[in-house]
């Protein structure tokens, strides 16, 4: 199956023509897929990580208010930040990448990453609108 498919990909490049013929086009075609999924990348890492810079365990006389740290906002400890930023996330990727590649199989693999990418958007502003350890959890694991 895959010899036949790496054949009918090999017809289709050459009926396309040689790279001098082509080279701009490809270049603005390779920069419309690419593009969108790398501003994905990058928000995807910079949410990821956004909770350890939103947090601060370094005072333990009181002297943060809740604009300065978000655990102190919604009044958790390191071991729920611990279970925030490491634990509540890997078990969701592990399960989902099951899932995913599943179902990236079976169906239309675009439309999956724009589901995906619709549903992750919702989650982060859930995050964000979190008044509690919980909400923040849950918003999390999503």
């Amino acid at each position: 199956i895959f010899h036949h498919e790496y054949r009918s990909l090999e017809s289709k490049l050459r009926a396309q023509g040689s790279p001098e013929e082509t080279g701009s086009t490809r270049t603005g075609e390779i920069l419309y897929l690419v593009l969108p999924l790398l501003l994905v990348y990058i928000s995807n890492q910079w949410s990821r990580y956004s909770i350890s810079y939103l947090v601060d365990f370094s005072s333990t006389d009181g002297a943060l208010n809740s604009y300065q740290a978000m655990n102190v906002d919604l009044q958790f400890d390191q071991s729920q930040y611990g279970l925030l930023a490491s634990t509540a996330f890997t078990i969701l990727f592990a399960l989902s990448s099951l899932l995913a590649g599943s179902l990236a199989d079976k169906y239309d693999r675009k439309l999956l990453t724009m589901g995906s990418c619709g549903v992750w958007t919702m989650a982060t502003l859930a995050q964000s609108q979190a008044n509690t350890f919980n909400d923040v959890l849950v918003a999390r694991i999503i």
